[in-house]
C-alpha cells in the first residue's frame, strides 16, 4: 500500500472517530418520536472529509459511519429499513464530494445540500415503507408525514453544516495543497 492510501485511510479513521464523538453528544439532546435526533452533528466531519477527498472516499466513509452509528443508537424494524436508514443514508451524504470543487466555495454549499438531501431521500423512503405504523391518528398521508418527520432533523443539520463546514474546509485548504 502506498503512502497516499495509508494517509487516506488514516484521515478517514480520524474523521470517522470525530463523527462518532459528535453524534454521541447529540444523544443527550431531546429527540423526535421513534428516536430521531433533532440535529446530527456527526455530519460535519463526514461532509468535510467528502469535500476534501472526493465522492468515492466520502461515500465509503459514510457507509462505514452508518454501520457504526447503528451500534451507537440502534433502532430498526426490518433489514431493508436498517440498510436505508444507516449505511445507505450516511453513504449518500459522502456523495457531496462529487459536487465540491477545490477553491470554489459556492460548491461547498451545494455539496452540503446535495449530500443531506440524498440522506433525506433514503430516510424518506424508509419512512414511507416501514413507518406507517407510527402515523399519528388523524394523519392520513404517509408521504407528507415522512417528509415532515425527516425534514425536522435534516433542516437543522443542514443549517449547522452550512454555517460551519465551508469555513472549516477553507481553513484546511489554507494549511497546504496536499488535498486534491
Amino acid at each position: 500500500m502506498d503512502k497516499d492510501k495509508r494517509r487516506l485511510i488514516a484521515e478517514a479513521g480520524v474523521f470517522l472517530a470525530l463523527s462518532i464523538v459528535l453524534e454521541y453528544v447529540t444523544l443527550f439532546i431531546p429527540r423526535l418520536p421513534q428516536g430521531g435526533k433533532i440535529i446530527s452533528l456527526g455530519m460535519i466531519p463526514l461532509l468535510i472529509f467528502a469535500i476534501l477527498r472526493g465522492g468515492i472516499p466520502g461515500m465509503m466513509m459514510g457507509f462505514a459511519m452508518g454501520l457504526l452509528f447503528y451500534f451507537l443508537d440502534p433502532f430498526f424494524l426490518h433489514p431493508l429499513q436498517y440498510f436505508l436508514d444507516y449505511p445507505l443514508a450516511f453513504g449518500l451524504v459522502g456523495a457531496a464530494g462529487f459536487v465540491a470543487q477545490k477553491n470554489k466555495e459556492w460548491t461547498y454549499y451545494l455539496a452540503i445540500l446535495t449530500g443531506l438531501f440524498l440522506r433525506f431521500l433514503a430516510h424518506f423512503a424508509s419512512g414511507v415503507v416501514f413507518f406507517k405504523i407510527y402515523l399519528p391518528e388523524g394523519f392520513k398521508n404517509i408521504y407528507l408525514y415522512s417528509a415532515a418527520y425527516n425534514a425536522a432533523f435534516i433542516i437543522p443539520t443542514a443549517i449547522v453544516c452550512i454555517l460551519l463546514v465551508p469555513y472549516m474546509v477553507k481553513r484546511i485548504f489554507s494549511l497546504g495543497n496536499e488535498y486534491r
